[in-house]
């Protein structure tokens, strides 16, 4: 007997891609077929929905609910009037229905309903080896991306339904001076420009004073002159910039879009999607900017970087990516802005005495506390003239596990953003954590590495980057500095 897991599509497009991987994991698992039916107002237009974007590859699968067989048992039993239907008309009525889990052992029902409601686990490991652009759709999208000038980040100004921090506005505005900027909101553009007019504005489907206008109907969007299907290119489009490039910054921090694009892009989902011969743009094939194997390369210089003449005063920036005047920047990924290109652990380029002051800001918990990080600490007060001091930021632990705890007034998702402060986004190889720190920690590992009078401090007065971000208006970085004894 045929047995078929059937994937309903749900409102939001990475919420749809969370729904497809889990349902080909299950699919897999457990042998059914599978058939999608994304027919919702984001996708519909009157030509189909999923399959007229996507296709899937080595996996048994239909494409219509008409060929699934009349007889079949659906699980849960309410998709069962769901099936077929416009989104619209079963979308809301369902929501409080949509709890079935997979993992809860009920796993003989010969068709499954997939809701998407519930799984934000930010799994795609299956999602590249079975998704595939139809090559027509491919190709557009890839005149798409040839247009896009490849040396520039890519800033995503999309997700301003929701209240946007003008911290985080200076933030990225000071990360990406000059960038190339996602939006459908004419408004925030604009102010962009106004800012930055060197910058590359990508998208072409800017709705004035409408934050989500991928969402509007054919016949609105035909109005303002925009065609529903160049709009949803545009969106796959964006979807692709943000997970392949180097450099990317959100302007809502918790855009599920931005960070569900980076962890497809980490999970090698981008080469993937498009067919053999339709390699989307050159900044996506492995070269001298893209990520290096953790650890980190042998080190490296900049071309352009000139070594200040003995005896000048020297600061070393650790970590960032944006440049601050008189400091020298060393990170592990190149960029323009990067001076020195190589894994903090391993100054070995440097002799000792050379610095008058050290700046990493997030960059210590992604050290193995089992000997990594103090070896780090060693090598950074190696480098430190002496008496040379060293500015360090790094998440607080104790106010990270207080936030996690605060259930009465923070949400689910809210805490989940809060645990990925906590482990790290994972959106590649090195956002990963591996320590957790608070005052008491760091202390004594920076007194193991033999720094002196170590002292906690507000902030350090440099740039707004990590080391002055609040959540939920608390300061989540505990910010100290430290001398070379």
């Amino acid at each position: 007997m045929n047995r078929y897991l059937v994937s309903k599509g749900w409102e939001g497009f990475c919420d749809r891609l969370q729904c497809l991987s889990h349902c080909i994991t299950w699919a897999l698992r457990y042998n059914r077929i599978l058939y999608v039916d994304w027919e919702d107002r984001i996708w519909s237009h009157g030509e189909g929905g999923f399959y007229r974007y996507f296709e899937l590859v080595d996996l048994p699968h239909v494409t219509s609910v008409d060929e699934i067989p009349p007889n079949q048992e659906v699980y849960p039993p309410f998709w069962t009037r769901g099936l077929g239907l416009p989104a619209g008309e079963w979308v809301h009525k369902l929501k409080d229905e949509l709890v079935f889990d997979p993992q809860d052992g009920r796993h003989y029902e010969p068709v499954w309903v997939h809701p998407g409601v519930g799984f934000r686990t930010y799994d795609f490991g299956q999602l590249p080896q079975h998704l595939r652009l139809k090559p027509e759709v491919a190709a557009e999208l890839r005149d798409l991306l040839e247009k896009v000038p490849t040396h520039l980040p890519v800033v995503h100004l999309r997700g301003t339904d929701r209240p946007m921090s003008e911290d985080r506005w200076r933030f990225v505005r000071e990360s990406a001076p000059v960038a190339c900027i996602i939006s459908d909101d004419a408004v925030l553009v604009r102010r962009w420009l106004d800012e930055s007019p060197e910058s590359v504005v990508l998208s072409d489907t800017l709705v004035e004073g409408q934050a989500a206008g991928h969402k509007l109907d054919p016949q609105t969007l035909g109005k303002m002159g925009f065609d529903k299907h160049r709009m949803n290119l545009r969106l796959l489009a964006d979807f692709v910039l943000l997970a392949a490039a180097r450099d990317a910054y959100a302007l809502n921090e918790q855009s599920v879009f931005f960070s569900m694009a980076r962890l497809f892009g980490a999970c090698g989902g981008v080469p993937a999607l498009f067919a053999p011969g339709l390699s989307p743009l050159p900044v996506f094939t492995p070269g001298a900017d893209t990520a290096v194997p953790r650890g980190g390369p042998s080190f490296q210089t900049n071309p352009h970087f000139v070594e200040p003449p003995p005896g000048t005063p020297r600061k070393l920036h650790i970590g960032g990516k944006v440049r601050m005047a008189g400091w020298e920047l060393l990170n592990v990924v190149a960029g323009n802005s990067v001076d020195h290109i190589g894994n903090a652990k391993d100054l070995s380029r440097f002799a000792e005495d050379t610095f008058q002051e050290i700046y990493a800001s997030h960059v210590l918990e992604h050290f193995d506390y089992a000997g990594e990080l103090v070896a780090a600490l060693k090598e950074w007060r190696r480098v430190l003239v002496p008496g040379g001091r060293l500015l360090v930021s790094v998440p607080d632990l104790d106010v990270l596990a207080a936030l996690m705890l605060d259930k009465e007034h923070l949400s689910v998702d809210e805490r989940r953003y809060v645990m990925q402060m906590i482990f790290g986004g994972h959106i590649d190889q090195y956002d990963y954590h591996q320590t957790g720190l608070n005052l008491d920690f760091l202390t004594a590992w920076l007194t193991d590495a033999g720094f002196v009078n170590i002292r906690q401090v507000d902030g350090f007065g440099l740039a707004s980057d990590t080391s002055t971000y609040e959540y939920k208006g608390r300061a989540i970085s505990l910010n100290v500095i430290a001398e070379k004894g």
